[in-house]
């Protein structure tokens, strides 16, 4: 795996951080109803984007369908 890739999937997972975050933030804010949603979605789109980057051929591997594996699981997708 190139380096290359390997900062394109930490940035992924840095911006999913950040976006979850974002929700929790506009979640507890009143009238922040469609700000979280628009959040959502960014977020839905990261994680599709992870997934991605993880199953490409240069990097697929036991390791990162692994580690899809645990993003499925533990990333909330209220």
């Amino acid at each position: 795996m190139k380096k290359s890739e390997v900062y394109n999937i930490l940035d992924l997972m840095d911006e999913i951080k950040k976006i979850d975050s974002l929700l929790l933030l506009h979640k507890n804010a009143e009238g922040g109803d469609f700000m979280a949603s628009q959040y959502e979605a960014k977020k839905v789109k990261l994680v599709g984007e992870l997934i991605d980057a993880l199953a490409a051929p240069k990097v697929q591997s036991p390791q990162s369908f692994s580690l899809i594996g645990s993003v499925t699981q533990t990333v909330s997708l209220d």
